[in-house]
C-alpha cells in the first residue's frame, strides 16, 4: 500500500487532488502496482498485468497538455477514458487476490476508483 510514499497522504485525503499534486499521486499509483508485481512474481502468481493501462493514462494525460486542438483531443479522451476503465478493472482483479485483511481489497478498488474521479475531474472528462 505504499504508506511512506508522500503520495499515500494525497490517496487517502477526503479532498480533491490539486493539478500541482497530480504527478505525485500518479506517482504513487505507479509504485502501489509495481509493489503488487514485484509481490505477483514472487509467488509465482503472474499473468495479472499492471501497469498498461495506468501508463496509458499517464501517456494520454501528458498528450493533453501538449496540444488544444479538437481533432487531437477527442481521441485522446476517449484513449484516456478507456485507460482509465481498464485501470479500475485491473485494480478489482489485483483486490480480489486478497481475502484478509479486507482493507487491502477495499485498498485496491479505491485505487481504480479514486485514480479515475481523479482524472475525470482534473481532465474535465464525462462519465
Amino acid at each position: 500500500m505504499q504508506v511512506t510514499h508522500p503520495g499515500h497522504r494525497i490517496f487517502v485525503r477526503d479532498a480533491n487532488i490539486r493539478d500541482r499534486e497530480f504527478p505525485l499521486f500518479l506517482d504513487y499509483c505507479v509504485c502501489v502496482c509495481d509493489r503488487f508485481k514485484h509481490y505477483i512474481e514472487q509467488y509465482g502468481a503472474g499473468g495479472l498485468v499492471t501497469e498498461s493501462s495506468l501508463m496509458m493514462v499517464i501517456e494520454n494525460l501528458k498528450e493533453l497538455e501538449e496540444t488544444d486542438e479538437p481533432a487531437q483531443v477527442l481521441p485522446i479522451r476517449v484513449s484516456l477514458m478507456n485507460a482509465l476503465m481498464d485501470f479500475e478493472t485491473t485494480c478489482e482483479s489485483m483486490s480480489r487476490c486478497f481475502t484478509n485483511p479486507s482493507i487491502v481489497k477495499q485498498f485496491y478498488n479505491k485505487l481504480g476508483i479514486r485514480l479515475r474521479d481523479e482524472v475525470v475531474l482534473y481532465a474535465g472528462l464525462e462519465i
